[in-house]
């Protein structure tokens, strides 16, 4: 998405900035807007107001008032949601060619820190800019572009507009960069005006995909949908499906487009010759062997040189490693992530939580063929009502309503229950015992009023995120856990909690005794913890340098919840990382999943952080591999490379067993009878390859 809207999950919201790049910049990774427009002209000074409205499923939380005059704008914008949420005040002007001459930004963003972001042509013709992110300073160029940071919504149809003033429909790009707006498809739609054609139009060049944006028939802002939310003019609430439907169509043809330039629909079988096998249940890499895949499934593992090549699909895999591909164990992600993903070699994923409707539909269309994406698996999320309640459409109201949930997602064949921070603490025990009966598990966030023992106590099969393991010992049932209080305590107390104590490890022996498993999402809250407003966030720094221009430029971490407590927050960091060490040595599962933004990186990331802090290789390549596989009870399929599973498979170069880094030179990902070329693929969306 645009700087003020990224993805869609449940998590974590912030529109402040780019796809969740840091422990909020997740949450991005997760609303667009939907705004409504009502205008009012003023003859007496010929100022045009424009009123928006930011609607989360529905739901009004927010608005955005534009007022123009010439070529001067103001605009202010606000929303809450959960306690957090920016409230800026934009003052600009353009010229005639819609290039922003000067910008001011100022207010909080979204963790509440204060914003203070200008631009400006000085009188000796240099662009001169301040944002939370970079200082810049250079000779300016004609028809540049400023990208604002932390401005509101309204600049992404200054953009567009400024692309379509183009001779070519492309504007360069304050820092740095360059987007083209592609002309898509047009739609008629109805509104309290009568019928008006609107226009799709794909923006390139703000990261690896293509962002959608609807234009209206002056060339102005008039709309984006995203399946959570959209954005549109009032009265034209009717048209959301009909836009969600062509943007669904674009979308898809953008990438059958790029998979068909980088993914093959192989001929079976398939033989992949001369690669040594790990095996991440015995920590075992055997000797140089053939592979040969027939109808998705592998029917043959034997000594190289072994094969027989008549009518088959070859893949030289002399001097790599074939392994389990990896799956993602905490996601949120839509088809726009889909490719990004499996070039990481990522084709199974536990979806955390997600529009029902948008679950299904992604299922059936991989099922299908129609999408090439990961394999989904997803889980059941139920939250309750309050004003702090996460934005996912149905919200119980009586304990019957959310049992009710759980046997419509077990009749989906859903791998187990979510359970969020809004939820009734009595309802806990009933939900979990409930689900158990359905043969699902219970995982989550803790219900605020509850602690991490009364989840276990409760019913609960698997803590989700490390904050809650560290507020169990940070008086977790006094504090309102719905609110920005869950990420700020812990990096505030964090690191008064003793690792190596005895409080500690007796918890841990319960959770070996009642065999808890743990999801911690640890890079993105070490994002958090170790937030340096001016460098790459901290689960970026491996592949940032890889990112197209724009992508990487998200990648630069802003003022975050660690803000005036910088000191503590790290110390922190480093009491998360301890906490996370000895409960590997306990014995405890451990299961790597994101809630990030690029998730495929950021799953390697993650993996990375638990190598750092001294796990084994071949221990985290099995928490990624077979124990994830076990979990979500796929590992008679998937999660060892053996004759009987399906071919879920990666090749890479170098040795991910003696260094997880590797990981990012996987070179082909095997699904079933497609065959990713997976640096190939990664080039096609911008994105350095690994050598």
């Amino acid at each position: 998405m645009y700087l003020f809207a990224r993805g869609c999950h449940p998590c974590y919201f912030d529109f402040s900035q780019y796809q969740g790049i840091n422990i909020v910049r997740a949450l991005i990774t997760s609303i667009i807007l939907i705004l409504s427009i009502s205008t009012l002209t003023t003859q007496a000074n010929a100022e045009e107001v424009k009123r928006y409205v930011w609607l989360t499923q529905g739901k009004l939380s927010g608005e955005q008032i534009v007022t123009t005059n010439g070529n001067d704008a103001t605009i202010q914008f606000s929303y809450n949601d959960r306690g957090r949420g920016p409230d800026t005040l934009t003052n600009l002007t353009r010229n005639s060619k819609g290039a922003i001459t000067s910008l001011k930004v100022t207010g909080v963003n979204y963790t509440k820190s204060k914003v203070d972001e200008w631009f400006r042509i000085s009188e000796d013709n240099r662009a001169v800019w301040h944002s939370a992110k970079e200082d810049g300073d250079e000779q300016h160029t004609a028809g540049r572009h400023y990208l604002s940071v932390d401005g509101a919504p309204q600049l992404m149809g200054y953009l567009a507009e400024a692309a379509l003033m183009s001779t070519d429909n492309s504007v360069d790009l304050y820092p740095n960069g360059r987007i083209k707006l592609q002309k898509v498809n047009e739609l008629v739609v109805e509104g309290p005006k009568g019928a008006s054609t609107i226009t799709l139009y794909n923006m390139h060049g703000l990261d690896i995909a293509p962002e959608s944006v609807w234009l209206d028939a002056e060339n102005h802002f008039f709309g984006v949908d995203m399946d959570w939310v959209a954005i549109v003019p009032e009265g034209y609430e009717a048209a959301i499906p009909a836009m969600q439907k062509v943007q669904n169509i674009a979308k898809k043809a953008y990438l059958d487009e790029l998979g068909s330039k980088h993914i093959d629909h192989a001929a079976n079988p398939i033989h992949v010759l001369g690669a040594k096998i790990f095996n991440p249940e015995t920590g075992i890499l055997s000797a140089p062997s053939d592979v040969t895949i027939k109808n998705g499934i592998i029917i043959k593992v034997e000594p190289a040189q072994q094969a027989t090549l008549t009518d088959a699909y070859i893949i030289d895999g002399k001097d790599q490693i074939l392994m389990p591909s990896l799956t993602e164990m905490h996601g949120h992600w839509g088809d726009s992530q889909f490719l990004h993903l499996v070039s990481a070699g990522v084709t199974n994923m536990r979806d955390m939580g997600n529009s029902f409707g948008t679950l299904k539909r992604l299922q059936k269309q991989l099922k299908s063929g129609e999408l090439i994406g990961p394999d989904i698996y997803p889980m059941g999320f139920i939250d309750g009502k309050s004003k702090y309640s996460a934005p996912v459409g149905r919200l119980p109201e009586k304990i019957e309503e959310a049992k009710a949930m759980v046997d419509d997602y077990a009749g989906e064949g859903f791998t187990g229950i979510k359970l969020y921070s809004s939820l009734p603490i009595e309802w806990s025990s009933v939900l979990a015992d409930y689900a158990a009966t359905k043969g699902m598990g219970t995982k989550g966030h803790i219900p605020s009023g509850m602690n991490a023992v009364d989840a276990i106590d409760a019913g609960f099969t698997e803590i989700t995120h490390i904050n809650m393991i560290m507020l169990n010992f940070l008086g977790a049932r006094e504090l309102d856990t719905r609110t920005p209080v869950r990420f700020i305590v812990p990096g505030k107390l964090g690191h008064t909690i003793d690792p190596d104590g005895e409080e500690y490890g007796a918890f841990l022996d319960m959770m070996k005794a009642k065999g808890i498993s743990h999801d911690p999402t640890l890079s993105i809250f070490l994002d958090m913890f170790y937030a340096q407003p001016g460098t790459i966030i901290h689960s970026a720094r491996a592949f940032a340098d890889h990112m197209p221009a724009n992508a990487k430029r998200w990648l630069i971490q802003t003022p975050d919840f660690n803000e005036g407590f910088e000191a503590d927050f790290k110390k922190s960091g480093k009491t998360a990382e301890r906490m996370l060490k000895r409960m590997f040595d306990k014995g405890i599962n451990i299961f790597p999943g994101t809630d990030n933004q690029y998730p495929g990186f950021t799953l390697i990331s993650e993996m990375l952080n638990y190598e750092r802090i001294g796990i084994p290789a071949p221990a985290i390549i099995k928490m990624a591999t077979i124990n994830a596989a076990k979990n979500l009870g796929i590992d008679k399929e998937v999660g060892t490379v053996a004759v009987g599973k399906k071919a879920h498979l990666i090749l890479v170069k170098g040795n991910p067993t003696k260094n997880i880094a590797d990981l990012y030179r996987v070179t082909r990902a095997i699904k079933g009878n497609l065959v990713i070329k997976t640096q190939e693929l990664r080039a096609g969306m911008g994105i350095t390859p690994w050598n």
